[in-house]
């Protein structure tokens, strides 16, 4: 989902103005941002890993993974290209957001609902 989409959503939901739900956008991703970065920087040690995990309560984590240097194919040309290291960032949604966003509820009631 793309931020103007959510920026529409939050409007329509909670009758906020544009610039309000871009704000609102905006700050949770430079948040999460920021959060990472500090934890990169720190290089906190748990358990013998890095602290690569934000979680929110209800609605999901987000996590950083390392990705290695590695080549690629361009798809157009099928020439093979260089892709550099560098940081991806997973979300993984809690099962009460699935649960939520999802019409049929739970997984296990779904088969008894047809």
């Amino acid at each position: 989902m793309y931020k103007e989409k959510i920026k529409v959503a939050l409007d329509s939901k909670l009758s906020y103005i544009g610039a309000d739900s871009e704000r609102i956008i905006n700050a949770l991703v430079d948040n999460i941002k920021v959060i990472f970065k500090k934890e990169r920087e720190r290089r906190d040690k748990v358990n013998g890993h890095q602290k690569n995990v934000l979680e929110i309560r209800n609605f999901g984590n987000f996590k950083i993974k390392k990705k290695e240097e590695r080549i690629a194919r361009n798809p157009r040309d099928n020439r093979k290209v260089l892709v550099k290291s560098g940081w991806k960032v997973i979300f993984k949604p809690s099962k009460k957001l699935i649960e939520r966003i999802n019409l049929w509820g739970p997984r296990e009631n779904r088969r008894e609902r047809r």
